[in-house]
Order: C-alpha cells, then sequence, then structure tokens
C-alpha cells in the first residue's frame, strides 16, 4: 500500500497550482508587456501561496492507495488519452484539424502569434494556454517531442483530476476513473432515437447524440476526445474548489 500523508498531499496540490498557472504564466509573459505581465504574475503566485497557506488537503485525512490499483488507474488513463488522438498517436476527430494547426503555429511562429495579410498584422486569438507549455517544448526539442509532451501533458492533467476527486470522496478505486470515462456516456441516445423517430429525420451514426436538445451535456470522454483544451482545466479546476467548499 502506498501511503499519502498530508505532507504527499501538500506536494501534490502544489503541482496541481503549477499545472494550472504555468500556463497561464506563459502567456502573460508573452502576450503582454513586462509592466503588465510581472504584476499580474506576482498577484497569480501570491494567490497560490495563500491558498497552499490554507490548504483544504490539511482538513483531510492520510488515505492509501494499492500498487495495483495505482497502476491500474495509470494504464487506463493512458489508453484513454492514447485513443483520443491527442499527440497524434490515434485517430482523431475532425476537431483536431483547427486544434493541430492552432499548436503548429504556436510552435512555428514567435509568440505572440501574428499573422500578416495583405499589410494588416492579425493576431492569433483562441483559448491556447493549454497548450503552451508543449509548444514550448516543440520550440526547443522538435515537433515530435513536443505532441509527446501534450500526449504526456494531458495524462498528468487526467491523473491529477483522478487524485482530486478520490481526495474528495475520502477514498481510492478503480471505480473512480472508470466512472469519469463513462459518466453520462449513451444515455443521449434515448432521446435522440426519440428525436428521430417522432421526427422522421435520418438516423446516421454520424451524428452527435448529444444534440438531441437545444443545450448540450457532452459525456467526459466526449470533452476529452473533442475539447481537452478547455475539458482538463475546467475540471481540475472545479474539483479542486469544490474540496475547499
Amino acid at each position: 500500500m502506498l501511503s499519502i500523508n498530508k505532507s504527499a498531499q501538500k506536494i501534490l496540490f502544489y503541482i496541481t497550482l503549477g499545472y494550472l498557472g504555468i500556463p497561464i504564466a506563459l502567456f502573460l509573459l508573452n502576450w503582454y508587456a513586462l509592466y503588465v505581465s510581472i504584476p499580474l504574475i506576482v498577484l497569480l503566485w501570491v494567490a497560490a501561496f495563500l491558498s497552499c497557506k490554507e490548504d483544504a488537503n490539511n482538513r483531510i485525512q492520510d488515505f492509501s492507495i494499492s500498487g495495483k490499483c495505482l497502476l491500474s488507474t495509470v494504464v487506463l488513463v493512458l489508453l484513454w488519452c492514447y485513443f483520443s488522438g491527442i499527440g497524434g498517436y490515434s485517430f482523431q476527430n475532425s476537431d483536431f484539424h483547427c486544434r493541430n494547426a492552432i499548436f503548429q503555429d504556436l510552435t512555428n511562429y514567435p509568440w505572440p502569434v501574428i499573422f500578416s495579410h495583405e499589410g494588416t498584422d492579425i493576431l492569433l486569438v483562441y483559448y491556447f494556454t493549454y497548450w503552451l507549455p508543449a509548444a514550448m517544448v516543440a520550440k526547443v526539442l522538435g515537433a515530435q517531442w513536443g505532441l509527446l509532451f501534450l500526449y504526456l501533458w494531458t495524462v498528468m492533467g487526467v491523473l491529477l483530476v483522478i487524485y482530486h476527486v478520490s481526495l474528495y470522496f475520502k477514498k481510492t478505486s478503480l471505480v473512480i476513473p472508470v466512472v469519469l470515462i463513462l459518466f453520462s456516456s449513451g444515455c443521449d441516445i434515448i432521446p435522440f432515437l426519440f428525436k428521430t423517430i417522432t421526427t422522421h429525420t435520418r438516423f446516421g451514426f454520424d451524428e452527435h447524440f448529444e444534440w438531441w436538445g437545444k443545450l448540450e451535456y457532452s459525456c467526459l470522454t466526449t470533452c476529452l476526445y473533442w475539447v481537452f483544451n478547455q475539458a482538463i482545466p475546467t475540471w481540475l479546476g472545479t474539483v479542486v474548489i469544490m474540496l475547499r467548499l
């Protein structure tokens, strides 16, 4: 059994804040003037320091995880992220056309990324901070290393989410990553089929089942496979806030 005591929890909390804060710091340093970015980064890390000082994890008892559960969780997350297409190691859905292009622009162009079109400078505007650590690696070591880092960065983020969910429930179990992977998956097919039958519209497996209504509540696997740069920081930030309520 691997014991996760309060000291280990504090270190993991520091790592979590770094995971969320480093991309923001890179963005501030490279997209803003230093007289703006430096004070903002100082405020960011002061807030992080105060958050660590009043760390919610101190209110949670020590707990343990078996080596078998830890290994199974890591392998499961590696496979889940592998088949998402992140890093280009497996099939990529159509959303990756634009996401790969953004990553390439962040890799190949100086920061901030500015395009010149017919004498007009056009700034790349998108929620791309998630890519910045990997793009920095790609600039230094090459594109393939950057893609590998992006994949591993994603795996790390998902593992941190699972860790904090385990803290929230005060237990470790392989059930937690399995539920995260399967959560809400498949249930949308029921109203989707009902709408398809009642409206006599064409049924196709290439359609998004989540789009049967005016509001979309995508399952976590859909979020990871389509909008990972939005999903993972949101998951991690949400569960960290939940721990402090």
